[in-house]
């Protein structure tokens, strides 16, 4: 369970580095400044994220964006589609697909930054569920919690107890009022 960030193609010197992972330092409140845009490719004022579940029946991608991810602040609203029905060049959308890699952790959500606005760059963020591993219904639970909580773009690892995004036993599928507040200090600017 991790979040891979590229580096966006429009800094010049950033372009040199792009497809490489790098990790930007966590912050003691788990956030990274990194963020959608609320503007563009609409103006509404709101950051609306439309997930597109490739998953299949295994992995509980509506239920954690209907249950931790929905109780949100008002600056990022999260949305689910069944496949095919997002489109890309209007809205922020983000495939959810599966993968079957033992190299790598149980999900990864990766994306590109344009570091000179922190935006997330539309269109480049994917979440992989992984498939290689053994799951308990409460382990399937947390690892969605958590990519899906990587992809408001802010929140990282080393949240409180009772979060998805602190990740480990025993396994929770929930959001708590802090990780909300994070996300409501990186988009209320």
């Amino acid at each position: 369970m991790r979040a891979r960030l590229r580096a966006a193609a429009l800094p010049v010197l950033m372009m040199l580095v792009a497809g490489v992972s790098i990790a930007a330092p966590a912050r003691a409140d788990h956030r990274l400044d990194q963020h959608w845009d609320r503007n563009t490719p609409t103006a509404t004022a709101v950051a609306q994220v439309y997930f597109v579940d490739h998953t299949g029946p295994n992995w509980p991608v509506a239920s954690m964006i209907a249950g931790p991810w929905d109780n949100r602040p008002a600056y990022y609203r999260p949305y689910y589609l069944l496949p095919g029905n997002c489109t890309p060049s209007a809205l922020h959308c983000v495939p959810v697909t599966t993968i079957n890699n033992p190299g790598v952790g149980r999900g990864v959500t990766t994306y590109n930054v344009n570091w000179a606005t922190l935006h997330i760059v539309h269109g480049s963020m994917t979440v992989e569920l992984n498939n290689a591993y053994s799951y308990t219904t409460a382990l399937r639970r947390e690892v969605t919690c958590h990519e899906l909580g990587h992809a408001t773009g802010v929140l990282w690892e080393g949240s409180q107890d009772g979060s998805c995004m602190k990740g480990g036993a025993p396994y929770v599928d929930t959001a708590t009022p802090h990780d909300y507040n994070v996300i409501e200090a990186v988009y209320n600017h």
